[in-house]
């Protein structure tokens, strides 16, 4: 542990009609810690003052330009904390100072950021487990409201040419992938929080085309760790879109028994279980007689069917392997998609070229209309493309192709960021169509020593307008049920500590309250909490029902604070669903 800090400059930028908060917050920094720098700007070119040095900027300077002039005023060797004049704080010196210890108790951070309301990037989106200590979050990216910046990320930073990019876009993107390049951590701290409002004063389309062409300025290594953030981000928000958060995994006859119960007699009766923000989505499969049902603290909840489309449909993987070859169903393991069906797919190291289907011949009705695939993909030690190619049942002679080159930066590790998105649109056609999904083995030379193994995660078909929507659910994280599987759904009640599974006579345990041993104990101060579990663990806080927070429980206490806590309400931790209370407060 370090024992010495670098010197640390609050540096925050205001713009017109932001005076009196800049002012604000200056004057609440003042003296805090090693500097103080404004930059602002206003239509009329006067001079403005407050606590600090106040730097005068041309009023067509937004912030990529604010920021090169307050990064140029650091001195080389000090660390930035950097504040955007519309950003609310409760306690500005002791955000500046836990920044400032942090840094001095952790070499290693390269950014650091509070929780921010209003954010495109928050915690629930970005955070990927605990951090070093003291409660931290990695996370995967930030926001450039409120950000501490280590004098190694703002060097490079400083490095830029910021002519290009006025509006500022891309400067965390930047930052972060210099961190992931550098063996710097990217940190976000739930224990301080900062409001923000949602709104902006420029086009999102223009800031996006700055933004492209300023990380350009990105060496090989930091494009690629951009570029693995971003699709990680990606996933993550789909699969957060529905509000879909699998727990409980399909039940196959070769799954060990889980509380007494028969997987075989159980997978005749249920093949695919979800759950769902507040409520389970569970599938009959082969024996539809057997009455299936819902129960929560005893009470039987009513099942009702699912609205057609509300569901995608998965398309069943069933690779034909060649000779020496083994395909094997992962999920779940070591080197699998988190929270997604994966399928491995091992050659001998002098394999190549080879085709291998991956599904057997799908048809489309015509009545689908425009559809989008969705899979991800991942090759470790080999060379490979994905094939996906339709043609009508007509008119077999016209077909369309595609070739994905699947990217060998993608390995296959337990990391949603470790696996290549596929996105393809499959127009409408008025007549049915068959579509095929195939693996090319390229071979590899020299042939390497181990073998070639390619991973895929199940494939999704769904509207086209669905899978453009914010809302898309992504529910691809069992086996796939037998078609046409009936969907039914139901909602827990708010509070409930015990929810089970009931098919011919047998009750499975589905969730169960204080399984985590999660705690949350009130501290002598109003509004602050310390909450603990016996092991590491996700859960959401809620006020009086309603989720604000997603946390990472563990051993360690971590420390919540609601500034704003009224008198009278409801604390409470749950299970990542906000369906069933660990414990309430």
């Amino acid at each position: 542990m370090a024992d010495a800090r670098p010197p640390v400059f609050c540096a925050v930028v205001s713009w017109r009609g932001m005076r009196d908060a800049a002012a604000a917050i200056a004057s609440a920094l003042e003296g805090v810690l090693d500097g103080l720098l404004v930059v602002y700007s206003n239509p009329d070119g006067t001079e403005e003052t407050g606590a600090g040095r106040w730097i005068r900027a041309d009023e067509a300077d937004f912030f990529g330009r604010k920021f090169q002039r307050l990064a140029a005023e650091v001195p080389q060797g000090a660390a930035m904390l950097l504040i955007q004049a519309d950003a609310g704080c409760d306690d500005w010196p002791g955000l500046a100072r836990r920044w400032a210890d942090l840094l001095r108790r952790h070499p290693t951070i390269g950014i650091w950021t509070p929780e921010i309301d209003n954010t495109a990037y928050p915690f629930a989106l970005t955070a990927r487990g605990q951090g070093p200590e003291d409660g931290l979050l990695d996370v995967t990216q930030t926001d450039g409201i409120v950000l501490g910046i280590a004098p190694a990320v703002l060097d490079r930073l400083r490095g830029l040419d910021y002519a290009e990019n006025n509006l500022g876009w891309g400067i965390d993107w930047a930052a972060i992938s210099y961190c992931g390049t550098a063996g710097l951590s990217v940190v976000g701290d739930p224990l301080v929080q900062v409001s923000h409002p949602p709104s902006r004063g420029y086009e999102g389309d223009a800031a996006g085309r700055q933004m492209a062409a300023f990380l350009t300025q990105l060496t090989p290594s930091e494009a690629n760790i951009r570029d693995r953030v971003q699709r990680d981000l990606t996933l993550t928000a789909q699969e957060q879109g529905g509000r879909v958060h699998m727990l409980v995994s399909a039940y196959r006859p070769d799954a060990p028994a889980a509380g007494g119960v028969d997987p075989a007699r159980l997978a005749r009766s249920v093949a695919g279980l979800h759950l769902v923000a507040g409520g389970l989505l569970l599938a009959s499969a082969e024996d539809r007689d057997t009455p299936l049902g819902i129960e929560a603290d005893g009470l039987s909840l009513p099942l009702s069917p699912v609205p057609v489309g509300a569901l995608p449909d998965v398309v069943p993987l069933a690779p034909s392997v060649p000779a020496g070859a083994v395909c094997r169903d992962v999920s779940g393991q070591r080197w699998s998609c988190p929270g997604q069906a994966t399928w491995s797919l091992t050659f001998p190291p002098a394999t190549g070229p080879a085709r291998v289907p991956l599904c057997d011949p799908v048809e489309i009705s015509p009545g689908a209309g425009d559809l989008t695939l969705l899979m991800g993909m991942a090759v470790h030690r080999g060379y490979g493309d994905l094939q996906v190619s339709w043609q009508d049942i007509d008119d077999p002679g016209t077909a369309t192709r595609h070739f994905v080159k699947m990217d060998p930066a993608f390995s296959g590790t337990a990391a949603k960021g470790d696996y290549q998105a596929v996105q393809l649109r499959i127009p409408a056609s008025n007549g049915a169509r068959i579509l095929s999904l195939t693996l090319c083995v390229w071979p590899v030379s020299p042939a390497p020593k181990d073998p070639l193994v390619f991973f895929f995660t199940a494939p999704l078909l769904l509207p086209t307008a669905r899978a453009e929507s914010p809302e898309m659910p992504l529910v691809v994280t069992q086996a796939v049920p037998p078609s046409p599987a009936l969907w039914r759904q139901t909602r827990i009640p708010p509070g409930a500590s015990a929810v089970d599974l009931v098919t011919g006579g047998i009750h499975l345990p589905l969730l169960r309250a204080g399984a985590s041993g999660a705690r949350l104990h009130p501290l002598d101060e109003p509004g602050r909490f310390e909450a603990t579990a016996d092991h590491p663990t996700p859960a959401l806080l809620t006020l009086d029902g309603r989720p604000t927070r997603r946390l990472w429980l563990s051993p360690a206490p971590t420390r919540l604070h609601l500034p704003r806590f009224p008198n009278g309400t409801g604390v409470a931790l749950c299970d990542v669903t906000g369906s069933v209370v660990l414990r309430g407060g």
